[in-house]
């Protein structure tokens, strides 16, 4: 235990003061922001920049599954190169690119 922050548990890290929880390489971001499955997950200032595999974000902007994602200020989203910028929330679902109000984007 180092400054109430970091707990080390068989291999196991647990870190609160980043609100990060890994556990048999899972990774779980607390505050409602992402949970990821099986891969790592790079956080910086509170936007996730790179996600691979299955990654479900949740109280940010973006929802993705199995895709590469890029998130900017929560307005630029990188799908296979190609650059959406948007205002409002979207979710992504094979291949598929919708807002939350259903207006289809890709």
């Amino acid at each position: 235990m180092l400054g109430g922050r970091v707990i080390m548990l068989g291999g196991r890290v647990i870190m609160f003061g980043e609100c990060v929880i890994i556990l048999g390489g899972r990774i779980i971001m607390l505050g409602g922001r992402v949970i990821m499955l099986g891969r790592r997950v790079v956080k910086l200032g509170g936007i996730v920049i790179m996600l691979g595999g299955r990654v479900i974000m949740l109280g940010e902007r973006v929802i993705m599954l199995g895709v590469y994602v890029m998130m900017l200020d929560g307005h630029v989203v990188m799908l296979g190169g190609r650059v959406i910028t948007l205002g409002e929330r979207v979710i992504t679902l094979g291949g598929r690119v919708l807002t939350l109000g259903g207006r289809i984007i890709m």
